[in-house]
């Protein structure tokens, strides 16, 4: 090192300079300098002093930060169970029935979840009503990029949905023009079309031989046709329905429900991980399919005027082409699932309550020249959709929030709102568990917040249509047929809430 050439240097000159005559010309005695040994072993032991003592410090940090969620002066509590079950129950398909026992549990709205891969940040979750508008309605309020990139591993890159800030509002806007009202009724007249064909193919066999139909697979059925046509241009074939659920199912298991708890797989081989192997797979043929898409499309010579396919294909707002498949792949993704699980809620909450469907049919009858008028069916789909809704919504804190019972959720904290719970508060909705479409006739000022398309800012863009799908499905089917309940099936929730196996029979009046 410089401080060695230095030294010896020195040592060199004072040798030269004591000596005479020939010895003044020797070369330098090579004697064992001990002192510079000393010397590097003293400053190796200081950095590993220093080492130790700032490792300790960080420990300390860590461990100070970790306990401060347990301040229940100070923070909303945490959820029983630690982050074992934490994690257990963020992978389960009973996650939102397992939050809303927390609340009873608890005797709060508000509470807290740990998981390892955020030991020090706070993630809360949120069943206030205030406190939801609070946030939503925040402007430095944003979603959780951590989180919400998760989804490009199944889109391929950043879309609307997983971005903030200038990015997110030059693409929602170069798509917005297709959830235009002209377009919203293009779109439900296919919607009504599609359920016309439905009811003429398949539920009248069902009728005729007095067997029961799977309403969530049907409804997927005719939503699925309808957003292909309208929005892609393009005819999905049964057997691609058919294979686009199964690996959509597999493709959301892993990524928005394994990956994102346990950031680890993705480290691991794949051969490890059979789940995540057949997972990547899904991805790859959903993808695919988007390519099919976009070919049909750059082949065709017909296109109609401001289509979601074809303002994402003609937009300068999405740079290459693997961003604006990921777009495309994305408006399919959340436009299909969340309109036909709702429906299908609707019709079961409908066939569980006969005397609310027969006043329903009544009303729907009155108004035959313009459903989507009615006043009664508009009750009984925000019912439905409040009773069983099929989303979810996640936002980063810009600032701290302050609760009323003078909680503070610190800036940065993620806070998650499963819609099952926040729905069903009970200071908001008298029997928040039961199926009352009257209570919206004259609704109280609280429950004007109930908004299953989130709010603010980075609302769902694509509302105004699955609004419209509903009030159009549901009156044609219900001013028809009488529904009755033969299976029950079950909720089960996978990014969504869907009813699975819940088997419904149909009589035609």
């Amino acid at each position: 090192s410089e401080y060695q050439y230095q030294e010896g240097r020195r040592r060199f000159d004072r040798y030269y300079h004591t000596t005479t005559g020939t010895m003044g010309t020797m070369e330098p005695p090579i004697v064992a300098d001990d002192s510079l040994s000393s010397n590097t072993a003293f400053t190796a032991f200081n950095v590993l002093l220093i080492a130790a003592a700032m490792m300790t410090l960080y420990a300390i940090r860590t461990a100070l930060l970790v306990l401060r969620k347990f301040d229940s002066a100070r923070y909303p509590p945490v959820a029983a169970g630690g982050f074992r079950k934490h994690m257990a129950m963020a992978m389960s398909t009973e996650m939102p029935f397992w939050l809303l026992e927390q609340c009873n549990r608890l005797n709060t709205r508000i509470f807290q979840l740990t998981f390892p891969v955020s030991a020090t940040n706070f993630f809360f979750i949120i069943s206030d009503m205030a406190t939801f508008r609070q946030i939503m309605t925040d402007p430095t309020t944003e979603k959780p990029s951590r989180l919400y990139n998760k989804l490009n591993n199944i889109s391929g890159s950043s879309t609307i949905l997983t971005l903030n800030g200038e990015p997110w509002q030059s693409k929602r806007k170069a798509a917005a023009h297709a959830f235009s009202s002209r377009h919203i009724r293009r779109m439900s007249t296919v919607a009504l079309v599609k359920t016309e064909a439905w009811i003429e193919q398949t539920l009248s066999s069902h009728v005729r031989d007095g067997t029961p139909f799977d309403v969530s697979k049907e409804m997927l059925t005719i939503i699925l046709a309808q957003i292909c046509e309208t929005a892609f241009e393009y005819q999905m074939s049964h057997q691609e329905a058919n294979d686009f659920k199964i690996n959509l199912d597999l493709a959301l298991d892993e990524f928005t429900k394994q990956d994102p708890v346990n950031p680890l797989r993705k480290y691991m081989p794949a051969s490890w991980l059979p789940d995540r192997q057949r997972a990547i797979v899904a991805v790859d043929w959903i993808r695919n399919l988007i390519e099919r898409m976009v070919e049909q499309y750059n082949k065709s010579a017909n296109h109609v005027e401001g289509s979601v396919i074809q303002l994402i294909m003609q937009s300068d707002r999405f740079a290459s082409h693997k961003e604006k498949v990921a777009q495309l792949y994305e408006f399919l993704l959340a436009g299909h699932d969340t309109t036909a699980y709702s429906i299908a809620w609707i019709l079961k909450s409908l066939a569980d309550h006969p005397d609310e469907q027969s006043r329903l049919r009544v009303a729907l009858r009155r108004s035959a020249d313009n459903w989507s008028q009615c006043e009664e069916l508009k009750c009984v789909i925000k019912e439905g959709m409040r009773l069983r809704p099929v989303a979810r919504s996640i936002r980063v804190l810009g600032r701290d929030v302050v609760t009323a019972d003078k909680k503070v959720l610190p800036a940065g904290s993620i806070a998650a709102f499963h819609f099952l719970p926040l729905f069903r508060d009970p200071a908001v909705f008298d029997k928040p568990d039961e199926f009352v479409p009257g209570r919206w006739v004259n609704p109280t000022k609280a429950m004007t917040d109930f908004a299953p398309f989130a709010m603010g800012k980075q609302n769902c863009m694509g509302q105004s249509l699955a609004q419209s799908n509903m009030l159009t499905i549901v009156a044609r089917i219900i001013s028809a047929y009488e529904l009755s309940v033969v299976k029950e099936g079950k909720a089960v929730y996978n990014l969504t809430l869907k009813p699975t196996g819940v088997l419904l029979r149909a009589r035609k009046l």
